[in-house]
This record gives structure tokens, C-alpha cells and sequence, in this order.
């Protein structure tokens, strides 16, 4: 190395440290990368739930289309698991919105329907070896809570009817999970939309899943430290 004064020397010095530094920082966070379990985001969107036979308020639908948000891809291998939360459920889910052409639910103004038989059955999804969904079972209310009984209530299912089915309809609360929660059962009201039975309703992953790992193929980049 040429000559350099002292204080050109530790200027060097000082710069190669910092370059060393980052250099070290990126490798400690991408090897954090590699060797550490990480948790993506993953949503399921809802497709070819269209209606075969529509009713008064739902003359102008089509379908049901929508999704729903899990915190990490769905485990491999499910059957009929409930994952979402509640009392027996698996907790996997974080939101969902759908819309049934006149309704729409969200995790915000609806619930899973609460059988006194079943209390978190009704999310429910099965998987194959690499974790994308094979079959479904999912009934939603709407409002989620203070109704009182003989007010119109609206109610989404999808796989309720067989495979790959959607249906819609608007019905009178018969009864109450419980005072000021949402409706349990209920007397059917005229409004409907049905699909085909069997239905063609199906889930696709937003997340490519690594068959060996249940992992999404394409992690998010690690950033450089600047």
C-alpha cells in the first residue's frame, strides 16, 4: 500500500472499518433469513362462485367473490380444520372481506355463524400436501353484533350446499347466540342466490408454497444497511 500520512491512514482505516461493518451487518441479516422460520401473510381468493338461480333482491347478482387473510401460508395436510378464532378455532385467519353482489362481509361487521353443536366449525378449510385448499365449509353473519330477534339478517355460504357451492340469502333471527350478539338461528326470507350443486367455487394462494416446507417459494429481500 502506498504511503499515506497518519491522518489519511486512519481516515482509510476508519472507512474500510464502516464498509467491513455493513458488509458484516448484511451478512448476519441474511443468514437471520435463511436459518430463522418466518411468518408471511398469505390470502386466499375466492373464484367461480357464480349463481345459477337468483331471487327479488339478488336479480342483479352473479356471484360471490372475496378473500381471506391468514397471518402464514395454511399447514399442509388440514382436514376440516376451523382457523379461525373463537373458542376452538386455530386463530390462522386475520381478516376477510366478500361480497355476495348486494352484501358485503367483512371481519369487522360479520361473524362465522355459532352452532350450539359446533363453535368454530363454521371456517373450516382442508388442505393438501402443499398446502393449498381442497374443500371448504364457511358461514357468515351479518350484523356480527345487537340484533334482536325478528330483525332481517343477512347470511353467506360457501361449500354449505357440497363442494364448491355458494349460496346468499336474507333471513328473520329466529333466536340469539346470545343477548346483543349475533343471530344464531333463523326463518328464511324470500331473497336468496344459489349456486350449481356441486359448485365451482374454489381458493388460490397469493404465497407459491414450497412442497417440502410449506413455505412461500420467494421470501421478501433482506435489506442493505445503509
Amino acid at each position: 500500500m502506498p504511503y499515506q500520512s497518519g491522518s489519511a491512514q486512519a481516515v482509510f482505516l476508519s472507512a474500510r472499518t464502516r464498509a467491513t461493518n455493513k458488509l458484516l451487518t448484511f451478512l448476519a441479516a441474511l443468514l437471520a433469513l435463511i436459518l430463522t422460520p418466518h411468518a408471511w401473510a398469505t390470502t386466499y381468493t375466492l373464484s367461480g362462485a357464480t349463481y345459477s338461480s337468483v331471487t327479488s333482491l339478488y336479480a342483479g347478482a352473479t356471484g360471490v367473490t372475496g378473500s381471506f387473510t391468514t397471518a402464514s401460508p395454511l399447514p399442509p395436510n388440514l382436514a376440516d380444520a376451523p382457523i379461525a378464532g373463537g373458542t376452538g378455532g386455530l386463530g390462522f385467519v386475520t381478516s376477510w372481506s366478500f361480497n355476495d353482489g348486494v352484501f358485503t362481509y367483512t371481519d369487522a361487521n360479520s361473524t362465522p355463524w355459532t352452532d350450539v353443536n359446533d363453535i368454530a366449525g363454521s371456517f373450516a378449510v382442508s388442505t393438501d400436501s402443499a398446502g393449498n385448499i381442497t374443500d371448504f365449509f364457511i358461514v357468515l353473519t351479518t350484523p356480527s353484533s345487537g340484533v334482536v330477534v325478528g330483525q332481517l339478517t343477512e347470511w353467506l355460504f360457501l361449500g354449505f350446499s357440497g363442494p364448491g357451492t355458494s349460496t346468499a340469502l336474507t333471513a328473520i333471527c329466529r333466536d340469539l347466540v346470545a343477548p346483543g350478539g349475533p343471530c344464531q338461528g333463523y326463518l328464511i326470507d324470500p331473497d336468496s342466490a344459489l349456486s350449481p350443486v356441486p359448485g365451482t367455487a374454489t381458493f388460490s394462494s397469493s404465497c407459491q408454497i414450497n412442497k417440502k416446507n410449506g413455505k412461500c417459494i420467494k421470501p421478501p429481500r433482506p435489506k442493505i444497511p445503509k
